[in-house]
């Protein structure tokens, strides 16, 4: 039973990679697109472009990038729940920060309990240890 809640575990952690990842990408054409518009728009009218920045273009980050961006993602989330009109948006957007930090506790705690298998195979596969360490560090990752 432990074996499958931990490969629904890593099945999840993969869907939610490939999921952030096609995302990610129809994100930035989309932006591209908006982009070209933009500056054809700013062409025919003879303007400068607009500022940005003032959230740090939060807009513009992919999901590696996300992750590491959960207090502005916070503060965007907060801002939209300030908006009278947005607070579908506001909602999705505290949804990505829970599934951050929960990705992130279950990442840590997973990281924590394979790493020695990790270091083992690393150095089996260096030359420095046999495979003797590496059935070693199994044994023990398996028991606990």
């Amino acid at each position: 039973m432990e074996y499958l809640f931990k490969a629904c575990v890593v099945l999840g952690a993969i869907f939610f990679v490939i999921e952030c990842t096609r995302l990610e990408a129809i994100s930035r054409s989309r932006d591209r697109e908006l982009k070209e518009w933009g500056d054809t728009v700013n062409r025919q009218l003879g303007t400068k472009k607009m500022s940005g920045g003032s959230w740090d273009y939060l807009y513009w980050k992919g999901p590696d990038e996300l992750v590491s961006s959960t207090e502005s993602l916070q503060k965007m989330a907060d801002r939209l729940t300030e908006l009278d009109y947005a607070h579908d948006a506001a909602s999705e957007t505290q949804e990505l920060v829970l599934i951050i930090k929960q990705f992130r506790n279950r990442a840590g705690a997973m990281r924590r309990r394979l790493s020695n298998v990790w270091q083992a195979v690393e150095w089996l596969d260096s030359g420095d240890w046999e495979e003797g360490a590496v059935k070693d560090r199994l044994t023990h990752y398996r028991e606990n």
